[in-house]
């Protein structure tokens, strides 16, 4: 579910950017075919408000997309620390005799941190 709710608003917030030329070629149109000054008023005006208002779709879609991406991973970090710490816990004893223990915290950290990267 999460996942399918990053790629869709993903997908809208990279929509946006060919809408911001789009509307960015309207905007000088509209500025070189108006004679009149308050038609070119009101076209400015109408403008701003589609590009604000596409603005603001644009952020809350990059945002739910960043958020899904970046819960996921935490999740996924949970999920590796947690079989890491298991394999770990099934290690017969002799084996801790020949492991550092100050490396095996460090990699156990390092590890967790790299699917963490690797996911989001």
């Amino acid at each position: 579910m999460l996942i399918a709710l990053g790629i869709i608003f993903a997908m809208v917030a990279g929509c946006s950017f060919p809408w911001f030329s789009y509307l960015w070629g309207k905007i000088l149109d509209s500025f070189l075919f108006a004679n009149d000054p308050a038609q070119r008023l009101e076209n400015a005006t109408y403008y701003r408000n589609i590009f604000f208002y596409l603005g603001l779709g644009a952020l809350a879609s990059s945002w739910i997309a960043f958020t899904s991406w970046t819960i996921l991973s935490e999740r996924v970090a949970v999920k590796c620390r947690k079989a890491y710490m298991k394999s770990l816990l099934r290690q017969d004893v002799g084996w801790y005799d020949v492991t550092n223990q100050f490396e095996l915290s460090s990699n156990f950290n390092n590890d967790a941190l790299a699917y963490q990267r690797a996911t989001g």
